[in-house]
């Protein structure tokens, strides 16, 4: 019987044999913001993968290490010595680097995830997004092993970037959209399921958008979502901020409408351009839905992140309070 307070990985033959248990007791995979996440070694030898060797598996949030566990059992090995979250584990093609998302822990409730890489064996670690004070999320590694491709959240999207080896970083998609699940083929095609505030979530390629398969398309034709629309405004000291407006549908300027405010969790969190069904609900049961990105959000950089630590709720709700102010007028 395992003890409780974190996850083990355990390895199951495609025999269908019995599940053999590959995780020491003492580690744990557990980590406060993501699931538990995995990777096989290109030898298929051992799982490369986050863990923390401590009470319980909430320690990983400050003080987890990339840890190589060998499938024949022994300790693991760990490949990172620092004091912060390792997340996102992707081994090269080639064998030859790691890369990862994670940052070093200053005692803050945010903190940005910058993409590292480093060679197999744990050397050479390089922080590769150092000037880009946004989340780097679901690396991929290009076919060739010479770039890692990732998804980024910004200003209510998620494009995808790149960066070299080098540390030089590309935005390879623009504008209003949200993309999630990234995968690149071994020819280097990029797929994606891309979603935006009328579109339900599409299997699409990047670049240029071409759509593989929508399974939603019937439902919302039947349906026929409200348009969101984006609106900026000032908030208790003049700071900008960033929401979105659904209106009934046949919506009458001269009536009186309930309102709806939608407050997203976290509180390091990001309300985005995606379709959000439960508010288009509310919607087209004769509601105004407002929802909005309050200090305290991700996805507008480290410092805006955290304006509340030690004080949530606190400029956060009167932002949320800003942005009903500023619908009603």
């Amino acid at each position: 019987m395992l003890p409780p307070g974190g996850n083990r990985i355990f390895a199951v033959p495609s025999s269908g044999d019995s599940a053999r248990q590959i995780t020491p007791d003492g580690f744990h995979h557990t980590s406060y913001l993501t699931e538990p996440e995995l990777t096989w070694s290109r030898d298929s030898r051992s799982i490369v993968a986050p863990a923390v060797d401590a009470k319980d598996g909430w320690a990983n949030y400050s003080g987890g290490e990339i840890h190589v566990f060998p499938l024949t059992g022994g300790a693991p090995r760990a490949l990172t010595h620092r004091n912060g979250d390792e997340v996102f584990v992707r081994v090269s093609p080639d064998g030859a680097h790691i890369a990862f998302g994670g940052y070093e822990w200053k005692g803050q409730t945010y903190h940005v995830s910058k993409l590292h890489v480093m060679d197999a064996d744990g050397s050479n670690l390089k922080l590769l997004t150092e000037s880009w004070d946004r989340d780097v999320a679901s690396p991929q590694w290009s076919p060739d092993s010479q770039r890692v491709f990732f998804l980024s959240d910004d200003q209510g999207s998620t494009n995808l970037h790149s960066a070299d080896l080098g540390g030089e970083r590309k935005q390879i998609t623009q504008g209003t959209r949200k993309l999630s699940s990234l995968s690149i083929a071994s020819k280097g095609q990029i797929g994606a399921i891309q979603s935006a505030p009328a579109e339900a979530g599409v299997l699409v390629t990047i670049p240029g958008g071409n759509r593989l398969h929508d399974p939603n398309a019937a439902f919302l034709r039947a349906f026929q979502p409200a348009p969101v629309e984006e609106i900026r405004y000032d908030s208790f000291d003049a700071v900008k901020i960033q929401g979105w407006i659904i209106k009934p549908p046949n919506f009458d300027p001269t009536k009186k409408y309930p309102l709806v405010v939608s407050i997203h969790g976290g509180p390091h969190a990001m309300y985005g351009v995606n379709y959000q069904h439960e508010l288009q609900i509310d919607a087209a049961r004769g509601y105004v839905v407002l929802y909005t990105n309050p200090r305290g959000s991700t996805g507008y950089g480290e410092r805006f992140g955290n304006v509340i630590q030690h004080k949530w709720p606190g400029d956060d709700i009167k932002d949320i309070l800003a942005g009903v102010d500023a619908l009603i007028t």
